[in-house]
């Protein structure tokens, strides 16, 4: 998963996230928002990590961002999945 793809093009979709439009755009890459189809059929914030950025390090952030996210509860904070 990539943001943006190779040439510059903005994927239009991945596995069961339709991409809306962006949102946010920082160093490791872009937060989408989304529509989830599957399990649920909601709108999400999708992060998807730059193209290039993804190893160990990358993993290990992302698994202590969704960690906090799981332990939020306001209106304004999205859910981890």
């Amino acid at each position: 998963m990539g943001a943006p793809e190779r040439g510059g093009v903005e994927p239009r979709s991945i596995g069961p996230y339709r991409l809306i439009k962006k949102i946010g755009e920082g160093g490791m890459g872009q937060v989408w928002l989304a529509q989830q189809s599957a399990p649920l059929e909601r709108k999400v914030a999708l992060k998807l990590i730059r193209v290039g950025m993804y190893d160990d390090d990358v993993l290990k952030r992302f698994a202590s961002e969704r960690q906090a996210l799981a332990n939020m509860n306001h209106p304004a904070i999205s859910q981890g999945v």
